[in-house]
């Protein structure tokens, strides 16, 4: 570990440099995308939803079951609890 710089003779070494703390930005509202691909025939689909839970998942599962009746699809989620 490197030794702290000292600006005066008999001054506590320093502590390392951090950010200031700031005030956070809330003038903008999150949007959440969620979509699917299909490579073999260059096609995809996506909606866009203003939150990121289980019931806007099953608003997309709904959505996308109607689009792709009759084939076969697997799901690949990430991991996110509310899944």
């Amino acid at each position: 570990m490197p030794k702290r710089r000292r600006l005066l003779k008999n001054s506590p070494p320093q502590e390392p440099r951090s950010r200031p703390p700031a005030v956070r930005d809330n003038r903008h509202e999150s949007a959440y995308l969620f979509s699917a691909i299909y490579p073999q025939r260059a096609m995809g689909g996506a909606i866009v939803m203003p939150w990121a839970n289980s019931e806007a998942m099953s608003i997309y599962l709904a959505e996308m079951s109607r689009q792709v009746a009759g084939a076969r699809a697997v799901l690949v989620c990430d991991g996110a609890g509310w899944h």
